[in-house]
């Protein structure tokens, strides 16, 4: 799955909510796992979603957490 950063470094990436929801969650240097946008009922389509947004606003892919 892609995560994405913006110009400020927040980073944005899909996560598993629960009883089959996901969400886009963006962490910063503030604040780690806030919530943007939910529910998706799948995976597929937070990570479509996430994706149009990155297109949309001109957002860097990002490097995973290790």
């Amino acid at each position: 799955m892609m995560q994405y950063e913006d110009e400020r470094g927040a980073v944005y990436y899909i996560a598993y909510i629960g009883r089959s929801r996901w969400g886009i969650y963006r962490d910063t240097e503030e604040e780690s796992g806030q919530m943007c946008e939910y529910p998706f009922f799948s995976g597929l389509a937070a990570q479509l979603e996430l994706d149009e947004k990155a297109k949309r606003y001109g957002w860097r892919e990002a490097k995973p957490a290790v």
